[in-house]
């Protein structure tokens, strides 16, 4: 059986609970788009004071916002997501920094490149 350290469990707890919040939490800015995220991970710190949330910005409809202003609309609402973790009954309810996860964007590109013409020649 593996073990998992304690702040692994910490992360993952997080995790769930940032994801099931966010399934009804409808994130809404000034220019009136409506935007849902969806948690990928979470980092902690080795005290359990910080984590740092990636995420996954989803636009019903059309996305007229950049990575700047999604992380405001969510740094504004910061509070109230820190607030009801508070539920979890951890010792120290931690800080939350939250970024947007380009993991799909990376990914793309390194397809794109091993796509490319000249790549695949040198591949074969």
């Amino acid at each position: 059986m593996t073990k998992f350290s304690r702040k692994s469990r910490v992360s993952e707890l997080i995790r769930r609970e940032l994801a099931r919040m966010f399934q009804t939490f409808v994130f809404n800015n000034d220019t009136k788009s409506v935007f849902y995220l969806t948690v990928t991970e979470v980092t902690i710190s080795n005290d359990l004071k910080n984590a740092t949330v990636f995420i996954l910005p989803f636009f019903p409809i059309q996305n007229n916002l950049d990575n700047q202003a999604i992380l405001d609309s969510i740094n504004i609402e910061s509070h109230k997501i820190r607030k009801n973790l508070g539920s979890l009954n951890l010792r120290f309810t931690p800080k939350l920094r939250f970024k947007i996860d380009d993991l799909q964007e990376k990914t793309k590109k390194i397809d794109d490149l091993f796509n490319s013409p000249k790549v695949s020649q040198d591949l074969r």
